[in-house]
C-alpha cells in the first residue's frame, strides 16, 4: 500500500502568500503604467485612424466611429480607448494604496521607479490628451 503524501500547511501557506506578493507586485506595476498605457492607446487609435483618413483626425469633423467600421483592429482600438481612460482613472486610488501596502515588501528603488511612472503617466496625460479625447467623444 502506498501512502498518501500530506501537505505541509505551514509550507503551503507561504507559497500562496509569496504567490500573491507576486501577483500584487504585477498589478501594482500594472496600475503604475496605466497612465501611459492609456496614452500610448490613444495617440495609436490616433495614429491608425490618420493611416485611413490621410490626415490627422480633427474634433466635430472625423467622427471615430465611422472612419473604418469594417476594420477589427480600429474597432479593438476604439472599444479599448473607454476601458484603458477607466483604468487611469482608478490607478489614481489604487496604485497608491498598493504601494503603500507592498512599502517594505520591495526596495525603494522598485517602488521610486514605479513612482516616476505613474507620475510621468498622469502629467502626460493631464497635459497631453486632451485633444485627442476631444476628438475621441465628439
Amino acid at each position: 500500500m502506498s501512502q498518501a503524501k500530506q501537505i505541509d500547511p505551514v509550507h503551503l501557506s507561504r507559497i500562496l502568500e509569496q504567490l500573491l506578493r507576486h501577483l500584487l507586485s504585477w498589478v501594482q506595476a500594472f496600475f503604475a503604467a496605466a497612465p501611459l498605457l492609456f496614452i500610448s492607446l490613444t495617440y495609436l487609435f490616433s495614429a491608425y485612424a490618420a493611416l485611413h483618413l490621410g490626415h490627422w483626425p480633427q474634433p466635430l469633423i472625423d467622427d471615430p466611429k465611422f472612419i473604418a467600421s469594417d476594420d477589427l483592429l480600429m474597432d479593438l482600438l476604439y472599444f479599448n480607448v473607454p476601458i484603458f481612460l477607466i483604468v487611469a482613472f482608478c490607478s489614481v486610488v489604487v496604485f497608491p494604496l498598493l504601494t503603500l501596502l507592498h512599502w517594505r515588501s520591495h526596495s525603494r528603488k522598485w517602488h521610486f521607479s514605479l513612482i516616476a511612472i505613474f507620475l510621468v503617466g498622469c502629467l502626460l496625460s493631464y497635459f497631453g490628451v486632451s485633444d485627442r479625447l476631444d476628438w475621441y467623444f465628439d
